[in-house]
């Protein structure tokens, strides 16, 4: 486990990752998550264990196979749970060890159905009090975790910003700099008076707003930076297209309490914004002690 000086220059305490936990199911579409996964481990120098969940007693030779050979170049261990209770059982397994992160598909297709944020992850989400990184079915295995910033996901509210120690710490322990991202909409010239780079309302300059809260986070040793996306249609769509052509390694979302549930930053676009992220999405629950 690699130490971070730079996350006490901070002020924030060090990352510490002991143990990668990669749920997989039946399945194989969630073995998409082995790549960062096992990036996590190397470079944290943690163990790499594999959970088996929702799936039948016959099935457990068969699938522990299967992790056998997935993970042949990957020294790791393998917890086979036999219970159908998917997010309930990916929760107790994380909280049996400190320092341990999960990573996970977040768009599956096995004995349970669609596995998407609105049936197993959601639950896990909403019990969690640790960071979630989910692996959406647009994941680009090419790219890697330390390939380009850690992009801190805001939309001008306070609950969105919690997001940024958390992915500052992670930038730290990456070695790669920060970069404050927002997603405004931009006012067809011509059509009206409003300011061409608008956002977060009439009065707001999403350009200055991430420039604030960038200088407010630059700290020796951190190269931190703000960046905005203009797309007329919403989130996910602007953050699909800007990832395409810009370096980055994880984008880090938090997530709002919403009638005793949580959703992710962006609303109603947060399963689009994992599904069409070429890149893993570290989700945040708002609650999470980042000092």
């Amino acid at each position: 486990m690699r130490a971070s000086g730079l996350s006490d220059a901070l002020g924030l305490r060090p990352l510490e990752v002991r143990t990668v936990l990669l749920p997989l199911s039946s399945s194989t579409a969630s073995d998409s998550a082995l790549g960062p996964a096992r990036e996590l481990a190397e470079h944290f120098g943690a163990q790499l264990r594999v959970l088996t969940v929702g799936i039948e007693k016959e099935e457990v030779d068969a699938m522990a196979e299967h992790v056998a050979e997935l993970t042949r170049s990957a020294p790791a261990t393998l917890d086979v749970w036999v219970d159908w209770d998917v997010s309930g059982s990916i929760l107790a397994a994380s909280r049996q060890q400190e320092g341990t992160v999960v990573c996970m598909a977040s768009h599956a297709r096995g004995r349970l159905g669609e596995l998407v944020l609105g049936s197993y992850t959601s639950p896990l989400l909403a019990d969690t009090t640790d960071p979630v990184l989910l692996v959406g079915p647009d994941f680009a295995p090419a790219r890697k975790l330390t390939d380009g910033p850690v992009w801190a996901c805001v939309d001008g509210s306070p609950t969105s910003e919690q997001v940024i120690p958390v992915a500052a710490r992670w930038a730290s322990a990456l070695d790669v700099p920060l970069e404050i991202v927002t997603v405004a909409e931009p006012a067809l010239a011509g059509l009206d008076e409003r300011d061409p780079s608008r956002g977060h309302g009439r009065r707001r300059n999403p350009r200055g707003y991430v420039g604030a809260l960038a200088e407010k986070w630059q700290r020796p040793g951190l190269e931190v930076s703000g960046y905005v996306v203009f797309d007329p249609i919403g989130a996910a769509q602007g953050l699909a297209e800007a990832l395409e052509t810009r370096p980055c390694g994880m984008l880090a979302v938090t997530t709002h309490a919403h009638s005793g549930l949580r959703r992710v930053v962006f609303g109603s676009q947060a399963t689009a914004i994992v599904r069409h992220s070429p890149v893993p999405v570290l989700v945040v629950p708002p609650e999470h002690d980042a000092a």
